[in-house]
């Protein structure tokens, strides 16, 4: 099994999708922000080389569901099905096609 699969209709794969992703765009800000802050050139370019490596990782996530992701600055931005979109969340449920209030709403019955 591809390990990048998800259920679309399992709100616990999509919310691991969601929290996967967000979590190589975090920490691709913190190490941007590190290496920004360091004042050292060297260790500055290592902070943004391993920072363009973690969004690359979540733009692979997202990719799946034809997401493109796209950095007019420090923080992603995503555009699904010529929509634009700032969160990841956002993103991924209308990439699917569920309304953005999906994850909270209690599942009625798992065949659905």
């Amino acid at each position: 099994m591809d390990p990048y699969s998800v259920d679309p209709l399992n709100r616990a794969h999509v919310r691991a999708l969601i929290s996967r992703a967000e979590s190589y765009f975090n920490l691709a800000v913190a190490d941007w922000t590190t290496g920004n802050n360091s004042g050292d050139p060297k260790f500055y370019r290592l902070m943004e080389r391993q920072c363009a490596a973690l969004r690359a990782n979540g733009a692979t996530l997202l990719a799946q569901f034809d997401i493109k992701t796209d950095y007019p600055g420090l923080y992603p931005h995503f555009t699904v099905n010529g929509f634009d979109e700032t969160n990841v969340t956002a993103a991924v449920l209308a990439a699917i096609g569920h309304p953005r209030n999906w994850l909270n709403t209690p599942q009625l019955t798992e065949n659905l």
